[in-house]
């Protein structure tokens, strides 16, 4: 068997396949020699052992999830020839055996997801492991960081404006900034020199800054006031249940007006109206997303089915998910996965008021606020539990927050300190 040094370093090997997914040839063959090798050597990872009433809830849900899909897939084999084509229209690509790879990289990624959720159950027990690991986490989101300052430095002279540089790590111009946001809060637990501490801090808060993306601002702000809150104020479980309310208040409203925000600022609005065209498109691929809700309503498309099916174009662009995670799923997994991931998120929401009145460490604040934050972002923007397998900058994020789930798993049903 393999040291547990040994381990540690192909977990972070793994994790750095996961961020520079977009540029690896093969990316899913590769990961799935180290996930092979993973189970192999590690036998801690096998935790089919641990019976707790919590984590087999999750297990119930994780088997569902992958029969609906496995189910989609199959039923949907009837547009294989029209998935080929349009997508080849589209792209002027003609990729051989589209739907099959397709159906191959989503397996990979509810596998990758599986796994992620085995660490984390398994960092429950395994502190050093877990210190380990989200170090190494906060150091690929501030490399990530410092490339992107570097980046919008050169390429754009410091000026701030919406997606005007792109992140040649994650080839994406969101620029990774939920990993990175994340490498925040892990850095309050995992980093005890303040000097290094701050540095993380400030490369993260520029980030957040130059990559305008609405989202990404305000889940800083909100996350930041959250953990505050929770960490230093001697808080009741009433007021636990009102603030958690009042996040999804928050979360909902913006789902029923998204441009609230931009008439506080007219800077801020400007920012937005330069790339109308994106705003634009995300529009139509929503439309997009109902119309194959509409022809497939019981199970949808198929996981990462939307890009092949998706046959619009605005100004030569076109893109591979609806940038929404309600109406991607609606399109792609239908009435029944749409179900069955509310479901899912109102279990965590139940596992997280568990954690938050128990007594929370610093580490429990951190994973709940993260898992908080899952929730609210479902109806306004993509997220991490089963991205779109087109958009590979979410992987490694994704990896984190099942990480936390599993965490929060052992932790809402043990008192345990560890």
């Amino acid at each position: 068997m393999a040291s547990v040094n040994s381990h540690i370093f192909v977990v972070r090997l793994f994790l750095t396949v996961l961020m520079l997914y977009a540029h690896i040839p093969s990316p899913n063959i590769i990961v799935a020699l180290l996930l092979l090798y993973i189970y192999i050597t590690n036998k801690n990872l096998n935790v089919s052992h641990i019976n707790n009433p919590t984590v087999n809830k999750i297990r119930v849900f994780q088997i569902l999830i992958i029969i609906v899909f496995i189910v989609s897939m199959i039923k949907n084999m009837r547009y294989l020839e029209y998935v080929q084509s349009n997508y080849a229209q589209i792209t002027g690509n003609d990729i051989p055996y589209l739907y099959l790879k397709i159906f191959l990289n989503g397996f990979v990624l509810i596998f990758i997801f599986y796994t992620a959720y085995n660490y984390g159950l398994y960092s429950f027990y395994n502190r050093t492991f877990r210190f380990q690991v989200y170090r190494y986490i906060v150091f690929l989101g501030t490399f990530s960081a410092l490339v992107n300052i570097i980046v919008w430095v050169k390429e754009t002279g410091m000026v701030i404006s919406r997606y005007n540089f792109v992140s040649p790590i994650y080839n994406s111009p969101s620029g990774g900034i939920f990993i990175i946001m994340i490498s925040v809060f892990l850095a309050t637990e995992y980093v005890s020199n303040r000097y290094l501490k701050t540095g993380i801090y400030f490369v993260a808060i520029l980030n957040s800054i130059i990559i305008v993306t609405k989202s990404s601002q305000l889940l800083f702000i909100a996350l930041f006031i959250t953990y505050m809150v929770l960490k230093y104020m001697n808080i009741s479980r009433s007021r636990i249940n009102v603030l958690i309310t009042v996040i999804f208040v928050v979360s909902i409203g913006m789902f029923l007006s998204d441009n609230i925000f931009n008439t506080y600022s007219n800077y801020y609005r400007v920012l937005f109206e330069d790339n109308s065209y994106d705003n634009m498109i995300r529009t139509i691929t929503t439309n997009t997303a109902l119309e194959l809700f509409y022809t497939n309503p019981v199970l949808g498309i198929g996981y990462g089915m939307f890009g092949a099916h998706n046959n619009v174009v605005y100004k030569g662009i076109t893109l591979g998910s609806p940038h929404n995670a309600f109406y991607s799923i609606l399109s792609e997994w239908g009435v029944v996965g749409l179900l069955l991931m509310i479901s899912l998120l109102a279990y965590i929401l139940i596992m997280i008021l568990k954690i938050l009145n128990n007594k929370p460490n610093n580490y429990d604040i951190v994973v709940s606020i993260y898992l908080l934050s899952t929730i609210a972002l479902f109806p306004i923007g993509n997220w991490a539990l089963y991205p779109p397998p087109s958009e590979t900058a979410y992987l490694l994020y994704g990896f984190v927050i099942w990480m936390f789930i599993g965490y929060a798993s052992l932790k809402a049903t043990s008192s345990k300190e560890i």
